[in-house]
């Protein structure tokens, strides 16, 4: 620091806590949705999952939404390698003949597209979820006033 002048500092300021109890659950319900085989759009349904669970235990005077939009990423991002499972999968049912290297290029190749599509999509919805959860915290606050 020069002459005495305070710098910008640009940080990213994030709740731990909050983004992991968000992420668990959303992990959770991103695994079932991969296993029980419903398809990869349903997977935004685990970002808002994680991000309402992360805006609740994010404090009153937390970034909740940022919170909710960390926790739905990493929600979605423990689903990855289910949706490269499952495309290796359909790939592999449909051309047979293919080597093992050349199932997992394909699968790779075809799973990125979901993931770039429908990540954030899922980070947009958890983002959006927890500041629902906080216009109505806002809201009940006021009332109680």
């Amino acid at each position: 620091m020069k002459h005495g002048r305070a710098g910008l500092d640009p940080g990213f300021d994030v709740d731990w806590s909050p983004v992991l109890w968000g992420a668990i659950p959303g992990a959770f319900t991103g695994v079932f949705i991969m296993l029980a085989g419903i398809e990869p759009i349903v997977l935004v349904l685990a970002g808002a999952v994680a991000g309402t669970v992360a805006g609740v235990r994010s404090d009153f005077y937390a970034q909740i939404s940022l919170n909710g939009l960390v926790a739905a990423t990493i929600a979605f991002l423990c689903a990855v390698p289910l949706i490269v499972d499952r495309q290796a999968r359909i790939i592999g049912a449909e051309l047979p003949m293919l080597a093992f290297q050349d199932v997992l290029f394909f699968a790779i190749s075809r799973s990125l597209f979901e993931v770039v599509i429908y990540g954030p999509i899922a980070a947009v919805l958890g983002y959006l979820a927890a500041t629902a959860v906080e216009v109505i915290r806002l809201r009940r606050k006021a009332a109680a006033d």
